[in-house]
């Protein structure tokens, strides 16, 4: 699946696949999820063994799905397992856009009405068009001058259709030219240099936040592109990183996909959900924690008793999801004096006041504090899943055997 869907439409599709009796059970480990990048990641674990990457070690995987370019960086762990250690990141500049830059150079030759029609009418005979062009232009071209070969494009042969809609000064110009259009170099070079320039910016971001890469990793249809290839070598080569394409980058996240829900019918149920961990956090979590209003705070945000709902932050988005531990805080019986706790969620790293733009309600753990406690120390533990948060509050001494905890599901 894509990285951009969230918890929520996760659980949606396991909804569907339910209803539509894939699964006999909603939560059956039958159907499991993986995203692309993590897909591509455990498809090139093989890879890294044969250029002799020993656990431990980093790489960043690059993928282009098509619209997106995204990019993690992940670190090899012992027993086939990958550990995320940044944050995923991504643009809107992948090999569509080259594409898109290529659409638009045709534009100003015909008309970008013309166009237009040609998209809405005849959109077999446009595509067609772009196919010639990735194949004999946007994968072979370098970079080089040298290498180069001027590429014609026969509009009567390729895109017929498109006669009908080119008008004004724009036909006189192509019937001129015998519906023939030239794509120079500089056209084509200038097609690219936007598109990788952004590639190489996210590049520079992923390894300005790590202390060393051996490999990158480069998956998708783009990742196909000589010229991407030599500017990303260009670009890092003295940092000494493997740039590395495999044989088959279009079936690259297919087959890794494959690969893991083989490799969970090989493992015991605690190792099933580890396969790729651990994880960082892609939002914020905090608890809410009412305090008395200072002249610092905004004064839209005083509660009527001169109090104020601040943000307590828990888990900040991209640091490592633990695994197993969970996250712990500590706090006295007379913090906690409303009888139950608010957990909320921000896309934001960091925030102030649970009442910010943004900042959501996730749910709500009600309990009752004993009189029998006198001030102890309560412990509040967040356990992170997949879909779920399981929130613990229970007393530190364990004295009373106190203990609440709620299961938060669908978390988005």
């Amino acid at each position: 699946i894509p990285a951009e869907y969230d918890d929520k439409a996760i659980a949606i599709m396991r909804e569907c696949a339910y209803n539509a009796c894939l699964i006999n059970e909603k939560d059956s480990l039958r159907l499991q999820f993986i995203t692309k990048h993590e897909a591509a990641s455990v498809h090139c674990i093989s890879v890294l063994r044969e250029y002799n990457i020993s656990d431990g070690s980093t790489f960043i995987m690059i993928v282009d799905c098509s619209g997106t370019i995204e990019l993690t960086t992940q670190k090899l762990l012992e027993n086939h397992k990958l550990g995320e250690i940044t944050e995923r990141t991504g643009d809107y500049c992948g090999g569509y856009f080259v594409d898109n830059e290529f659409i638009n150079f045709l534009g100003r030759k015909v008309g970008s009405s013309a166009i237009d029609h040609v998209r809405n009418n005849h959109y077999g005979q446009l595509q067609y068009m772009i196919q010639e062009f990735c194949g004999h232009v946007k994968f072979p071209f370098t970079g080089q001058r040298e290498d180069f070969n001027q590429f014609t494009l026969d509009l009567e042969v390729l895109c017929p259709a498109i006669k009908q809609y080119v008008k004004g000064s724009e036909l006189d110009e192509m019937e001129y030219n015998e519906w023939i259009i030239e794509l120079k170099f500089e056209d084509v070079k200038a097609m690219f240099d936007p598109v990788i320039e952004r590639i190489l910016q996210l590049i520079r971001t992923q390894l300005n936040a790590i202390r060393s890469c051996k490999v990158m990793f480069l998956v998708g249809s783009f990742s196909e592109s000589k010229y991407l290839q030599t500017r990303i070598k260009q670009e890092f080569y003295q940092r000494n990183i493997n740039i590395i394409v495999p044989a088959r980058p279009l079936t690259i996240i297919a087959e890794g996909a494959v690969q893991y829900g083989l490799m969970l019918d090989k493992l015991d149920e605690l190792d099933k959900m580890t396969i790729i961990s651990p994880r960082v956090f892609e939002k914020t979590y905090g608890i809410k924690v009412t305090r008395k209003w200072n002249s610092s705070d905004p004064i839209e945000l005083k509660l009527s008793d001169g109090m104020i709902n601040s943000f307590l932050r828990i888990a900040k988005r991209g640091d490592e999801i633990p695994s197993d531990t969970g996250i712990s805080m500590i706090f006295s019986s007379s913090f906690i004096s409303r009888n139950s706790l608010d957990l909320f969620v921000t896309d934001e790293h960091n925030v102030k006041y649970c009442d910010s733009p943004g900042v959501d309600l996730i749910g709500t753990l009600k309990f009752h504090i004993p009189s029998t406690f006198n001030n102890n120390a309560i412990s509040i533990t967040l356990f992170f899943d997949d879909t779920t948060i399981k929130v613990v509050a229970q007393e530190v001494d364990v004295k009373t055997g106190w203990k609440y905890e709620i299961v938060f599901d669908n978390i988005y």
